[in-house]
C-alpha cells in the first residue's frame, strides 16, 4: 500500500507540474503580452493661421479677446487672385496658384518666390490642368505630411506624397462624382479636412 500511495503522490506532482508548465492544456496557446507601440504625438499647437482673401494672418496661442496678429503677409504677391493655402502641423505652409505650388518652411517671413524652399509646377501628372491652369478649391496636408489637391477641373482629388520634391507627381487620383460612387452627381469640390 505504501507503493501505491507513493505512486499516486508522484503522479499528482507530475500532473501538477505539467499543468503549471502548460503541457496537456487544451485550447489555443496563450498569446504573449507585449506593449503596443506608443502613438507619435503631434506637437502642441502654438499658432493659429488665418487665410483671408489672399492675406495670411498669424496669431500666437492661446488667444485672448483682444489678440492681434503677430504677422500679416500677402500670400502670393502680384498674383491678382487669392491663392489656396495649407499649413502643416509644424508651421510649414504651401501656397498654390492655378499654375504652381510654393512651399515655405517655418518660421514664415515672406511668401515671395525668393523665400520658397520649393516651387512645384502643376502638370497633368499632378492634377488636371486646363488652359488657365488648375481650378484648385483647396489643398490640405494630411497627418503624414502628404499634400492633397482638390481641383474642380474634372472634380479631381490627388495626393502628392511626402517628401515632396521638384519631380513629385500624384501618387493617387480620385474622381469626385464618378458614376456609381457615393458622390455620383456631385462635381463641385469645396474644402477638405483630415482628423
Amino acid at each position: 500500500m505504501k507503493f501505491s500511495t507513493l505512486f499516486a503522490g508522484v503522479m499528482a506532482a507530475g500532473t501538477g507540474a505539467a499543468a503549471v508548465a502548460g503541457c496537456g492544456a487544451s485550447g489555443p496557446a496563450p498569446l504573449s503580452i507585449s506593449q503596443p507601440p506608443l502613438p507619435t504625438s503631434s506637437p502642441a499647437a502654438g499658432r493659429l493661421y488665418v487665410d483671408h482673401n489672399g492675406t495670411f494672418y498669424e496669431y500666437r496661442l492661446p488667444l485672448t479677446p483682444h489678440a492681434l496678429p503677430v504677422r500679416r503677409l500677402t500670400e502670393w504677391p502680384g498674383l491678382g487672385i487669392a491663392p489656396v493655402i495649407a499649413a502643416d502641423q509644424y508651421g510649414n505652409v504651401a501656397v498654390a496658384s492655378p499654375r504652381a505650388i510654393r512651399f515655405f518652411h517655418a518660421p514664415i517671413v515672406s511668401f515671395a518666390a525668393s523665400h520658397a524652399s520649393l516651387i512645384l509646377k502643376l502638370t497633368p501628372a499632378i492634377t488636371e490642368v486646363g488652359v488657365s491652369g488648375a481650378d484648385l478649391a483647396d489643398i490640405e496636408y494630411d497627418p503624414n505630411e502628404n499634400l492633397w489637391l482638390l481641383n474642380n477641373l474634372g472634380a479631381d482629388i490627388t495626393e502628392v506624397r511626402a517628401p515632396i520634391t521638384k519631380s513629385s507627381v500624384a501618387a493617387l487620383s480620385i474622381i469626385f462624382g464618378a458614376p456609381g460612387s457615393k458622390t455620383a452627381g456631385f462635381t463641385t469640390l469645396g474644402q477638405g479636412r483630415f482628423d
